[in-house]
Formats: structure tokens, sequence, C-alpha cells
């Protein structure tokens, strides 16, 4: 009897101390934005300017789960909704929302995007974006209260932040370059009593993000797009995303994707018809032991034309 209790009391031991590890890991993580693999479909979700860039209606869904067979390892969803306004389409508007789940600890960010764009050189447009809304976290102790033995104390409670972000979008037909801060308000978001009675708090600080891609023509049924992401904030390491990805007929696309010191990942994606896109990509790490497992993300977006179109949408970004 003693033999048993002591092996299950062990077993709660581990399973507190994976818990534990993934929350420590993860107020690293939450201090930025939830990354992503298939950024480049849903860039309103980091950028509000990217609202209207299509001249279109679009509606971009995505779902990301990360380190595969871990207990209480993160599960990312956004939704990302906008279009451009006005007769002149120089205006665009969109909604953006992020849910993500960790452990006991869900946040849910719900957003306003707005842009006005301008015409500028050889057909480019230029678009300034405003990001508002805000972020909540909840947090179920329950889930941190294994055993009456156990002296863990917390003193994480459900709070809610406002946000306020910025962008600015630069795109061609083939070209694009992207800079914003979604969120420019530092927070703190994360704060962990811990066995040894010492409190981790820790800030959420703006983080930006700088990238770009282009498309080069190698014939009429083959495209090649090489994109950069560079995200940087000055409580978490600089991280840097380098993508390339073929397009073949207009209808299929393949890619590889890597994080550096972090993760290699392989993508593709088929344009079911000219509204509809479907995308799939599966990371394998190249980081921590809890990373080793991989991460899977699936994308879906949809895009319906507008009448009297006035800009060409681009179909690479």
């Amino acid at each position: 009897m003693f033999e048993k209790k002591r092996i299950q009391r062990m077993k709660v031991s581990i399973r507190y101390t994976i818990i534990i590890s993934i929350l420590l890991q993860w107020s690293l993580f939450a201090q930025q934005y939830p990354q992503f693999t298939q950024y480049t479909y849903n860039m309103n979700i980091i950028n509000p300017a990217y609202a209207g860039v299509k001249d279109a209606l679009s509606i971009n869904v995505l779902g990301r789960t990360q380190w595969i067979g871990v207990e209480g390892a993160p599960k990312t969803g956004t939704l990302g909704i906008h279009s451009s306004l006005g007769q002149s389409r120089n205006f665009g508007a969109g909604f953006s929302a992020i849910y993500t789940e960790v452990g006991p600890v869900k946040e849910t960010h719900l957003y306003g995007d707005l842009a006005y764009k301008l015409n500028v050189y050889n057909e480019g447009v230029l678009s300034f974006g405003l990001k508002f809304g805000a972020s909540l976290q909840n947090l179920n102790q329950a889930l941190l209260r294994f055993t009456s033995n156990e002296n863990f104390n917390t003193n994480l409670t459900n709070k809610t932040y406002a946000n306020l972000g910025f962008g600015l979008f630069f795109s061609q037909e083939e070209f694009y370059v992207s800079l914003s801060v979604p969120n420019v308000l530092s927070t703190n978001f994360f704060d962990v009593e811990s066995t040894l009675d010492t409190t981790r708090e820790v800030a959420r600080n703006g983080t930006v993000f700088l990238g770009g891609g282009y498309v080069f023509e190698v014939s009429e049924s083959l495209k090649i797009k090489p994109a950069v992401m560079l995200r940087y904030s000055s409580s978490v390491p600089f991280a840097t995303d380098i993508s390339s990805t073929a397009f073949i007929d207009e209808i299929f696309e393949l890619g590889a994707s890597y994080r550096i010191n972090e993760s290699i990942a392989v993508i593709a994606a088929l344009n079911l018809n000219k509204n509809f896109r479907v995308g799939y990509s599966y990371d394998f790490s190249t980081g921590g032991i809890l990373n080793s497992n991989g991460s899977h993300e699936i994308m879906l977006l949809f895009d319906m034309d507008l009448k009297e179109r006035i800009r060409r949408v681009p179909k690479y970004y």
C-alpha cells in the first residue's frame, strides 16, 4: 500500500513538473504574439495595415498545435476578416482574433483594424494601419492543485488589458514589405508564485515585426517566392523566419521554412478555386526537448472579389 501511494505521488510530481516547465517556457513565448509558419496569408493578425490590401473581402482561419504528445502543450487559433472600403477603396477595415491555450492558461485577443491606402510609385500601394482592442487571460487554478500535500500557491488571476498597435505595408503585385508593432502597450501578463515562495512576474513588451517577400517568375507555370520575417522584443530572443515556396500552375504551393535555432517546416497549399485556398505545414523542431514532437498547422483562406475592383488582388500573399 505504501509503495502504491509513493508511485502515485511520483506520477503527480512528474506531471506537476512537466506543466510547470511548460508554463515557464510559455511565460517567454507569451511575451510576444504567437508565431506561425503560414503567416503570409494572415498578416492582418500582426499588421493592421494589411487590412483591405487585397481589395476583396478576405477571411482567414488558422489552427496550430505544438509539441504533439506533450500534456498541456500550446494550442493556437486565429480568425482574420478584412476588406477594403470606400468608393475608391482607399480605406480598409478588419477584425482579428487570437486564442491560445497552454496548460491551465487561456488567452483571447480581440482586435479591430483600420487602414488607409495611398497609390504610390509604379502601381504600388502604401498602407497605414491602426490596431485596437483587448487581451484577456483566464486561469484554471484547479489544474495547479494536484494533491493536498502540494504547497503550490499562485498569484495568477483573470486579467484584461487594452491593446494598441500600428503598422505599415507596402505592396505591388509580386512584392511586399511589412513593418508592424501589434501591441505597443507594455503589460505584466504572467505572474507565478512557485513552490519556493518566490514571485515570477513577466512583462510583455511590444514586439516588432519586419518582413518581406518577392515573387520570381521562372516560367509560365512556375514561380518562386522567397520571404523573410524578423521579430524583435526586448524581453525575448531575436527570431528570424526564412522561407521559400514554389507556385505550380497557380494551383499548388510547396515550400520550406527555417526558423533559426528553433525549427524547420514543410509547407503545402492548394487553390481549390480562385477564391478558396487550404494550406498545411509541419514543423520539425531543432530546439529544446519539449519541442521535439513537432507542430501541425492548418490554414483556410477565402477571398471574395468586390465589385468594380480598383486594384489587382495579390495572389501570393
